[in-house]
């Protein structure tokens, strides 16, 4: 009969050929997965999409000092899946969008991402909608996208 730690030893053994990752044997505990952002299946996720307006911008930082350089623009939308509002993030070099309320609008390419913060034994988790542009439901895409110039921003 075996002896304790040669139990332990065969389980690990067991369990490591049972878990393969790309014909690579996993080392004991965990092998690192990088989850980068999730595509969500844009009608199940969302359904129709409302228009509420510009949230706020978002600028560069450097040496915990804001810069004049915007990074991107963050967007209130209606959400009928979600049941209320959301907010998406659309990058600077897109064009400010200046919708009526309340009209329907679509996501170009839209990505959902998760960063969590720890707080003592536990963590929040916070979780960020980005998209490649916004657009009113039923045109193709946004007129031409205009460059933002690093150092100025495009505020009327």
């Amino acid at each position: 009969m075996d002896t304790e730690p040669e139990r332990i030893q065969n389980i690990k053994s067991k369990f490591n050929d049972l878990l393969k990752i790309n014909n690579k044997k996993m080392k004991w505990g965990y092998e690192k997965m990088n989850l980068n952002f999730i595509v969500p299946d844009i009608n199940m996720t969302f359904g129709e999409l409302k228009f509420l307006g510009l949230n706020r911008e978002r600028y560069a930082y450097v040496d915990g000092k804001r810069t004049d350089t915007l990074e991107s623009r963050i967007y209130n939308l209606g959400s009928s899946v979600q049941g209320g509002q959301i907010e998406v993030t659309i990058p600077a070099y897109v064009d400010l969008k200046e919708f009526e309320f309340f009209k329907d609008v679509e996501l170009k390419n839209p990505k959902i991402m998760a960063s969590a913060r720890a707080n003592g034994n536990f963590a929040n988790v916070n979780w960020t909608v980005e998209a490649e542009d916004l657009v009113l439901k039923g045109t193709a895409s946004s007129p031409a996208n205009k460059t933002v110039t690093p150092g100025t921003s495009d505020k009327k």
